[in-house]
């Protein structure tokens, strides 16, 4: 429950899921008081967890959130199959790849990220995980209407849509990383692949030798044990040094709360779109590398990739723990009840749906209100 952990739990809580379990073993240290907004101020020495817990608490009283102050190494696996995604941060490689082999196992959908500088990342294994996705119409020209050689070549018609329901199946973790770079589709696909896959090898090697991050206070120390590190794995991976300049060091220190904040945002919105809205999530690393459809998105400081989230069906009188849903440059409300969720009370600037933008939007047949506050 550092500054990303925060960052996800008050997405997600702001999102209206039915509970929420934060688990941390560490005390608060001084390190947290730059990015964890969640722990008051003179909480010092306490346990993060529970430092957080009324905070994240009135975010939104109608979410169920508790605190364990436990370790995640020491829970057993019947722990883990109570929830229905599970969130890893600041995690060890070896207990990343334990919990993603237990939610795997075991049907749950599971998901990890890190924030180190300016660099972020997250992974997701959704299992074999549905999802619907607009596609624009095909249509064929009549003959007779145009003429040319191309006249009987299908043709996209703009102004159509059709929902198409698709299938995916995510790799583990364990094989994520361990992907053979010697083979030809990987190295026809390295060029297409961030540095940042790389620079992530890096860093949870560091963190496995060292039981911690690279901490500013010992910048000089921790420089060297990371270019030396970097000469180490990116060897062993069978990989030019080229990937990873020299400078990469300045640039992966401490947690940053902006960073937080973008890698927060994408990796909640990741866990609310497959878990309540059925839509594909974000893809980085080539699926070919991989031998299949899954992919290990990674976060830096270039443009992040977006994809529109879909809505799923909600009926009169059902709790929505959907969240806002861009759509045409609009914010539009899929909860049934006038009630808006962005204010956790009943708003009065929510107005009824009109006929015409029904018609227009017959992919969410549920909406029935348009925030326009």
């Amino acid at each position: 429950m550092k500054g990303l952990g925060a960052e996800v739990a008050k997405n997600l809580i702001l999102a209206g899921v039915k509970g929420l379990t934060m688990l941390d073993h560490q005390q608060v240290s001084q390190e947290d008081t730059r990015a964890q907004f969640l722990i008051p101020v003179g909480s010092l020495g306490r346990n993060r967890a529970e430092a957080s817990l009324e905070r994240a608490q009135n975010l939104n009283p109608m979410v169920d959130v508790k605190a364990d102050p436990e370790s995640v190494e020491n829970k057993p696996e019947e722990f883990f199959t109570q929830f229905d995604a599970v969130c890893l941060t600041c995690c060890s490689r070896d207990v990343m790849v334990k919990i993603d082999q237990i939610c795997h196992k075991n049907s749950i959908k599971f998901f990890t990220g890190d924030v180190f500088g300016y660099h972020g990342y997250m992974f997701a294994n959704l299992g074999e995980h549905e999802f619907v996705e607009e596609k624009t119409k095909v249509t064929k020209v009549s003959p007779g209407v145009e003429d040319g050689p191309d006249t009987k070549k299908a043709k996209l018609d703009s102004s159509e849509t059709t929902m198409v329901k698709k299938r995916v199946v995510f790799c583990q973790l364990k094989e994520a990383l361990a992907v053979d770079w010697s083979s030809e589709k990987a190295k026809a696909a390295l060029k297409r692949t961030t540095p940042d896959y790389f620079l992530l090898q890096v860093l949870l090697k560091f963190r496995t030798d060292k039981g911690r991050d690279p901490l500013p206070q010992s910048y000089a120390e921790d420089s060297k044990l990371l270019l030396q590190i970097r000469s180490d794995v990116l060897d062993s991976l069978g990989v030019s040094m080229d990937l990873l300049p020299d400078d990469f060091i300045s640039y992966c220190f401490s947690e940053m709360a902006p960073v937080c904040a973008v890698v927060g945002g994408v990796l909640g919105q990741e866990v609310v779109k497959a878990r309540f809205l059925g839509s594909t999530c974000l893809a980085a690393l080539p699926a070919e590398v991989l031998g299949g459809g899954s992919a290990v998105p990674a976060l830096a400081p270039s443009p992040l990739p977006g994809t529109a989230a879909g809505q799923g069906p909600v009926s009169d009188g059902e709790a929505c723990a959907a969240p806002w849903i861009p759509i045409a440059g609009q914010v539009w409300n899929p909860c049934p009840a006038p009630l808006c969720w962005k204010h956790n009370v009943l708003c009065p600037h929510l107005a009824p749906l009109s006929p015409a933008l029904r018609a227009q939007h017959p992919r969410l047949p549920a909406l029935k209100w348009l925030e326009v506050c």
